[in-house]
């Protein structure tokens, strides 16, 4: 194996290191809007979202914003999926681009 394949595999590893992180937060992040639509707040903390509930309400606080839903499961899986969307959309794709070129250099340096 030639230096620049050496090079590319290990960016080849590197994306897939990454790849697996992202995939980990993903799951992690809707483990706890599993928990959140029972009740269970705490997990929300790990990505920076507070809650607290009363008089049939929620009040989530995230990144400033603070916003009120129903307590009801589908009521915060909504609102929950809202922020996974925009916090972690672009995710999947932008790692299918690098994992993607990642592979392509290495195919093309063969």
């Amino acid at each position: 194996m030639n230096h620049h394949q050496r090079v590319l595999g290990h960016h080849l590893t590197l994306a897939l290191i990454d790849q697996a992180r992202r995939e980990r937060l993903w799951i992690d992040f809707v483990e706890a809007v599993a928990d959140a639509t029972t009740g269970e707040f705490e997990r929300l903390k790990e990505f920076g979202i507070k809650a607290s509930a009363a008089n049939g309400k929620v009040a989530f606080s995230f990144q400033g914003t603070t916003k009120v839903v129903q307590n009801s499961a589908k009521a915060i899986e909504e609102y929950m999926m809202s922020i996974g969307n925009t916090s972690f959309g672009g995710a999947m794709e932008e790692r299918m681009k690098t994992l993607t070129g990642a592979i392509s250099n290495l195919g093309d340096a063969w």
